[in-house]
């Protein structure tokens, strides 16, 4: 559920978007497992958000990610001085 939400469109991580269409909570788009799948949204008067989600077949999560590494810079790892970020 997206509050607000008046539009959205899917796609598989990596494929081409869909069309943007008038945001539904339950709709056609057949997931594939293992295939991580984003959906962006929009509420007038907002920005966009996406969100992603991965299920592989016995049920568990995989990561819906643009990136195979991120590294973060936090208090935790003295703002990227020590490599603890990855």
């Amino acid at each position: 559920k997206a509050a607000g939400a008046e539009w959205f469109r899917v796609q598989h991580m990596g494929g081409p978007w869909t069309e943007w269409r008038r945001y539904e909570e339950v709709s056609s788009w057949q997931a594939e497992y293992g295939r991580a799948v984003l959906v962006q949204y929009h509420a007038q008067g907002s920005s966009s958000y996406i969100v992603g989600d991965c299920v592989l077949p016995g049920g568990e999560r995989c990561y819906a990610r643009y990136h195979p590494e991120m590294f973060l810079r936090t208090d935790d790892n003295d703002w990227g001085m020590k490599d603890e970020g990855r």
